[in-house]
């Protein structure tokens, strides 16, 4: 599946608003519009990795622990400093934070006012294959970079 989702800065939620189904007869049900954990999952945290100081505060101070497995959330140095990869790399690959058995692929989708959401391809881990990884990775950097031009971005995303 493809997946567009935003940030809601009044709840410090993600919430996926836009989906592309796959052809695959194994897929996951994602409900749109629904809020979900701001902390777990490349969808999340390629976006908290391009907030603002205090919505990044907010999300830290409300972590909870995975909503698959209940991985206790990292310290909050540790945290910080995986979110500075990912503004570096410019895009996050995540295995069973959001989704039991999921591979997410994520990268960051910017408007004229900064980090708008981010852009997902999540594959069952079952269907995953390493080899797959660097061409996922491309597709979605590139379709987020497209994406963030329409929405009047004109940095380099």
């Amino acid at each position: 599946a493809s997946l567009f989702a935003v940030y809601d800065r009044a709840t410090a939620t993600v919430a996926f608003v836009a989906k592309a189904d796959s052809s695959q007869a194994l897929g996951y049900r994602i409900s749109l519009n629904t809020p979900v954990s701001a902390y777990w999952g490349s969808s999340s945290q390629v976006i908290l990795a391009h907030l603002p100081e205090p919505d990044l505060r907010r999300v830290l101070a409300e972590a909870q622990p995975s909503p698959v497995g209940g991985r206790p959330p990292a310290p909050e140095e540790e945290f910080r400093a995986y979110l500075a990869s990912i503004r570096e790399r410019g895009w996050i690959l995540t295995t069973g934070e959001k989704l039991p058995g999921g591979v997410g692929t994520s990268a960051p989708v910017f408007g004229a006012a900064g980090i708008a959401g981010s852009l997902t391809v999540t594959i069952p881990e079952v269907r995953f294959q390493p080899s797959l990884a660097p061409k996922i990775q491309h597709l979605v950097v590139e379709a987020a970079a497209r994406v963030s031009a329409v929405l009047g971005y004109r940095g380099e995303a």
